[in-house]
């Protein structure tokens, strides 16, 4: 891969990344606004204070990253000296074995975290496990057809 093609796939991670950011956002809007009075089915879900702010906050905090990862991308992809590096950097063997690893790790101990969750949130309330329930089944699948792909590309 070529410096140009490298600072397309950049662009081009920056974007689907940024676009990730309109459905967040439609979901917050929709349950934790006024707007939800207006939708029958989640219309009689109480959201009160602590819930909101941890929302808000937790949008709030997305955006603020999301627009450090937009302004990082700019300024590497304008600063040819910086696009080298990070090319550099990224097709290194090593860079490569550690992030895969990293991966890995974090993949399994959120699924366990998740696992947990489910069993003890859902002991409380069969929203909360059903919600969680699918969560995991949706990670699984997703999983699950990545390693696919990845076993066929490579």
């Amino acid at each position: 891969m070529d410096l140009e093609k490298y600072k397309k796939f950049m662009v081009r991670s920056c974007v689907q990344t940024a676009l990730w950011g309109i459905p967040i956002f439609l979901i917050w809007l929709v349950l934790y606004t006024p707007l939800k009075n207006s939708i029958p089915l989640i219309r009689s879900v109480e959201i009160d204070q602590i819930m909101y702010c941890a929302a808000a906050g937790g949008l709030i905090g997305y955006f603020i990253a999301l627009l450090e990862y937009v302004v990082y991308t700019v300024t590497v992809c304008r600063n040819p000296r910086l696009l080298e590096r990070r090319f550099l950097k990224n097709h290194d063997e090593r860079q490569t074995i550690i992030m895969n690893k990293a991966s890995e790790a974090s993949f399994r101990i959120s699924l366990i975290l998740l696992i947990l969750a489910l069993l003890i949130a859902g002991a409380y309330s069969p929203v909360i496990f059903f919600t969680l329930y699918a969560v995991l089944v949706l990670l699984l699948m997703v999983y699950g057809l990545c390693k696919l792909y990845y076993r066929r590309k490579y």
